[in-house]
């Protein structure tokens, strides 16, 4: 009887220890499976990414670029602003310019924005599977013809280079 009382005690300990490891085991495993579920979505975001490159016009003055882009993959694009356009050239003050240019909803210089959107009817200005996109790049200085590319980065990851 005298040992009946710290063998409860015991016991007791052991089934409070036992439901503490379990919600912690609980907590970690739910923990696992949201970031596997959030990875799997940010992997079949880019592994659906497939833009070709159609064109690239430069203007008169070599200082706008139109370049046009088809999404032939499974994603929308719906925040270009997340993109990223790197441009690299020769400018006509004879130096040699490497520069990352942000998103504007207006044209500005060393800037780029969307211009149109063809075929957007599915969800007006996204860039959806089947369409077509042209950015307008406002380079400052202008370029020279010759060594000059541009980097187009996606939201999902992925980067395209373009010559023009």
């Amino acid at each position: 009887m005298e040992q009946s009382i710290p063998a409860l005690m015991v016991a007791g300990l052991i089934v409070f220890a036992g439901s503490l490891i379990a919600a912690a085991t609980h907590t970690s495993v739910g923990n696992v499976e949201e970031s596997w579920r959030e990875m799997e979505t940010v992997n079949e975001e880019r592994l659906g990414t497939d833009y070709t490159f159609i064109s690239a016009t430069v203007a008169p003055g070599d200082a706008i670029v139109d370049i046009v882009f088809r999404n032939d993959g499974r994603t929308t694009m719906r925040e270009p602003q997340y993109m990223d356009v790197i441009a690299s050239y020769d400018g006509v003050d004879t130096q040699r310019w490497s520069t990352w240019l942000p998103y504007s909803e207006v044209a500005l210089d060393n800037t780029w924005s969307i211009t149109s959107i063809t075929n957007d009817y599915a969800n007006p200005g996204y860039f959806d599977p089947g369409e077509e996109i042209t950015f307008e790049v406002r380079l400052a200085p202008a370029a020279l013809a010759g060594n000059r590319w541009l980097v187009v980065g996606t939201d999902t990851g992925l980067a395209y280079t373009v010559y023009f």
